[in-house]
């Protein structure tokens, strides 16, 4: 459903134009609509920049080319992917675990509960945002029903809440992490779970060395480091969640009143979780495709990169975010700028291939049912015969008008109908 909504708003995004782009006067300016003058090449740039700008030759820029609406739907695209990843990564797990289920052997129950439980909690909370920051991005036309983003998502809404809720399912997921790192400080044998093994491999007794401002620029190509930096970020939560659910439980011991107090925490480190899962199911499917399709990885390299910094940036629930990896000692506190700096530059370089990245899926026109995401970009064709094709469009003036409304605005109408009538 994100994949469908993600899909109509870039394309439409592509087509629409809105407002003049403005260009800064530096030396000659091919775009300037006036002819630079000689006394304009002779001026120094820092004057011309206290000049600031000339329109371009440009009439209107397609609305995707401005930053802010890259900022809104690019991370929404990266984050489609990495869930469609995830979800095969999930499905084969499945497939590979009701195998061994039928001869018996349950050893990987606990590894599947928590999966499904945490892609099922989250993904859909975060599925339902981001199609409504889809429809959104659109403008007035997202709103209408020929956009089909807003049906779309009343369709999706639904799945945050059926067999388990966020708060729900987050608490099967906490309590399945904080008993795993019982097992684990108690010396105890752990159930096998490889997606909780970075909890597991994780030393809470250690002190974390934090990226600098100047060493940062180094992890952004670096993509196992980038998901180190979300596992790390990740455990300070677990182990943290873990520890107060310790200390709550000499008071209240084993009781509802104990598992209470911590629901907020397991709250946080099921999103936190979630983004590691999705992180490594994308980082698993970079690592595939660089070695099968140098020029695919390329262009989906960017989106996995957008995915991490988005999330220690503001984080795609807009939760701890940054907060959370400075505090867990992954980063210093000064990282942000930079952090948002690196993140400008992969939209800019997000921006080409964007268009073909939401074609790749290829989604039919009859499954978006969008007038705004239609793959030949006729958009305002398709608004044009949607209107013609509205039953309320068939008459100038709509009968209910005739039948109710005008005696409510005019109601010496109502008298001169009765009158007639009696006649």
């Amino acid at each position: 459903q994100l994949a469908k909504a993600v899909t109509s708003s870039i394309r439409y995004s592509a087509v629409r134009r809105q407002f003049q782009m403005q260009r800064i006067i530096m030396g000659s300016d091919i775009d300037s609509v006036e002819e630079q003058t000689q006394e304009d090449s002779q001026v120094p740039a820092v004057d011309q920049l206290n000049r600031l700008v000339r329109p371009s030759k440009r009439s209107e820029a397609q609305v995707l080319d401005y930053s802010s609406q890259q900022y809104l739907l690019f991370p929404q695209l990266a984050l489609s992917f990495a869930m469609q990843f995830a979800a095969q990564d999930a499905q084969a797990a499945y497939q590979k675990a009701i195998v061994q289920f039928r001869a018996d052997d349950f050893t990987s129950l606990t590894e599947m509960h928590v999966l499904s439980s945490t892609l099922k909690a989250a993904l859909t909370m975060l599925c339902a945002e981001g199609m409504e920051q889809c429809r959104k991005s659109m403008g007035g036309h997202g709103y209408m029903n020929a956009a089909g983003v807003g049906m779309q998502y009343l369709s999706a809404l639904p799945q945050a809440t059926y067999e388990g809720d966020f708060v729900v399912l987050s608490i099967q997921v906490g309590s399945s992490i904080v008993k795993t790192i019982g097992r684990k400080m108690m010396k105890k044998k752990v159930p096998s779970c490889p997606t909780l093994q970075y909890i597991l491999d994780f030393d809470p007794t250690s002190k974390p060395t934090p990226v600098t401002k100047q060493d940062l620029p180094q992890v952004f190509g670096d993509h196992e480091r980038l998901l180190q930096l979300l596992e790390t970020r990740a455990n300070y939560l677990h182990y943290s969640a873990a520890l107060s659910f310790s200390k709550v439980m000499k008071k209240y011991g084993a009781s509802p009143e104990a598992l209470d107090y911590v629901k907020v925490d397991m709250m946080q480190l099921t999103y936190a979780h979630a983004y590691c899962l999705l992180a490594k199911a994308f980082l698993n499917r970079l690592t595939a495709t660089k070695a099968s399709n140098p020029k695919i990885y390329a262009v989906l390299a960017p989106l996995y990169e957008l995915l991490c910094l988005v999330v220690m940036h503001t984080g795609f629930d807009r939760g701890g975010g940054f907060g959370d990896f400075v505090v867990s000692g992954a980063l210093e506190a000064d990282c942000m700028p930079v952090i948002l700096e690196q993140i400008k530059s992969l939209l800019v370089r997000i921006r080409p291939n964007a268009v073909a990245l939401v074609d790749a899926w290829n989604i039919p026109d009859m499954l978006l049912n969008s007038c705004l995401g239609r793959y030949d970009g006729r958009v305002y064709e398709a608004l044009m015969q949607q209107t013609k094709s509205e039953p309320l469009n068939s008459t100038d003036v709509h009968d209910g008008y005739y039948q109710h409304l005008q005696y409510a605005l005019h109601p010496e109408r109502k008298k001169a109908a009765s009158a007639r009538s009696k006649l």
